[in-house]
């Protein structure tokens, strides 16, 4: 679904990448950037994910210790992009799952290693996006979905290129995987969503292929995750949100299937985009609130205790979009801070902002030209 810039909480099902497609011609283009996947590598070296360009044209890149590397592959032919979670491997090459394709319904999945693009294994299908990515030894695992076009997939994960679909339950004709995880003894966890549309979802899990809906809690209806961790002792950690619909939800956690409603510091609205564990136990969460969905600001929640990020000066509007934890505790949240008139990348170490440099707009004369589309994840 297309969203204005500052939109998050529309009847969309997944948490913030991106497609361009379209024409916008004729229209004035407007500063744009954001970030919405972080990883730490074994030597400490925060690699993050994202789009650079402006309100018409933008492309998907990447950045390194807050350094520019640049823009990703895109391939021939295509004008529509999203990206999702992004992962590291014991090299430190950086892997970042997502789709591409002409058009944003018919979109390939696929994942960037590094700046390099790989089409993933469609099956008998035509179209497909993945939404997640982890990395387990020397095994790659995504998830994902795949259907005849990207607005009505069934759910699926990927082994390297090995597909495999996953059950929708009783009632279902539209699922998809959005983040995953494996523990130490192997076992697989993807969470995702299934529903009758894709405006109409419930947050669900499969572990080794079984399926579980999540709870929503009383009085809600409607749910998607973000997320997934498990932590050393096999606990599983979603983070997502929840409501009575798409329109009005609030941003939670399940922690072993049970449902948390998280605080929203007096704000009517928010969800949860990404979560992390430490070494210690300690949780953090990443995602926005707002008194409205025109009015996202981006927050962190540490073990349950919210906390606003800072936008920055000048802007009043942002999200926070992807969270990871170092060795020491420190806190890493990617997203994007905003105004009325332009919005950048940036991340926040602790709570302190910095913005992320972009290249001159000029050099993305070839980017996919198009709307932003905000997928909740």
């Amino acid at each position: 679904m297309l969203l204005c810039l500052l939109g998050f909480l529309e009847a969309c099902s997944q948490q913030p990448g991106y497609t361009t497609s379209g024409s916008n011609t004729g229209s004035t283009a407007t500063p744009f950037g954001d970030t919405v996947a972080v990883a730490l590598d074994a030597s400490g070296n925060l690699l993050i994910g994202g789009v650079t360009g402006d309100s018409n044209s933008q492309l998907p890149c990447s950045w390194k210790n807050g350094t520019f590397v640049g823009t990703l592959s895109v391939g021939t032919g295509n004008y529509a992009f999203s990206i999702g979670l992004g992962a590291v491997d014991a090299s430190g090459d950086f892997f970042l799952s997502g789709a591409i394709g002409p058009t944003s319904d018919s979109m390939a999945p696929c994942y960037w290693e590094n700046e390099s693009l790989t089409f993933l294994s469609l099956g008998t299908s035509s179209a497909g996006v993945a939404s997640g990515v982890t990395i387990s030894g020397s095994s790659i695992f995504f998830a994902g979905g795949v259907g005849v076009t990207t607005s009505s997939l069934v759910p699926c994960s990927w082994t390297g290129q090995t597909l495999t679909l996953l059950p929708l339950g009783t009632g279902n004709s539209y699922g998809e995987g959005i983040a995953i995880s494996v523990d130490a003894k192997a076992n697989v966890y993807v969470a995702g969503v299934v529903g009758t549309s894709s405006s109409a979802i419930l947050p669900a899990v499969w572990t080794n292929g079984a399926l579980t809906t999540l709870p929503v809690g009383p009085g809600n209806s409607y749910g998607s995750v973000t997320d997934v961790v498990v932590d050393a002792s096999g606990n599983v950690l979603i983070s997502g949100f929840v409501g009575p619909s798409s329109a009005a939800v609030m941003p939670c956690s399940w922690l072993n299937g049970t449902l948390t409603i998280l605080p929203m510091g007096g704000s009517a609205t928010g969800a949860a985009y990404g979560v992390a564990i430490d070494g210690s136990g300690n949780v953090s969460l990443a995602g926005v609130v707002g008194s409205s969905s025109a009015t996202p600001v981006p927050g962190s929640w540490r073990n349950g205790t919210f906390s606003l990020l800072p936008p920055g000066p000048g802007n009043a509007y942002g999200s926070a979009n992807d969270v990871t934890v170092d060795g020491a505790g420190n806190v890493f949240v990617v997203g994007n801070t905003a105004s009325s008139a332009s919005q950048a990348p940036c991340y926040w170490e602790n709570g302190t902002l910095t913005i992320l440099p972009q290249p001159p707009s000029q050099s993305l004369s070839v980017a996919p030209r198009g709307a932003r589309r905000v997928r909740i994840r």
